[in-house]
């Protein structure tokens, strides 16, 4: 499925953020979306809290890792 989406950088953040809050809720626990993540149990807590410190890169890359595909076009 495409979605088509128009929206300023500050929006793609927050659908990133809510996206990976998504991924991590659907989790076992935050441990273990850390462990198949790579990164520290914090991190996964930070976000799940909200707490926007993390670029549209790294967020990106957190959804790739879970095995999502993430295409972006330009147009």
């Amino acid at each position: 499925m495409t979605h088509v989406i128009a929206m300023t950088s500050e929006e793609l953040k927050a659908e990133l953020m809510k996206a990976v809050q998504d991924r991590i809720s659907a989790k076992e626990s935050q441990s273990a979306a850390a462990r198949e993540w790579g990164v520290p149990q914090s991190t996964v807590n930070e976000i799940a809290r909200g707490k926007d410190r993390w670029s549209v890169g790294f967020l990106l890359d957190l959804m790739m890792r879970d095995g999502l595909v993430v295409q972006v076009e330009f147009h």
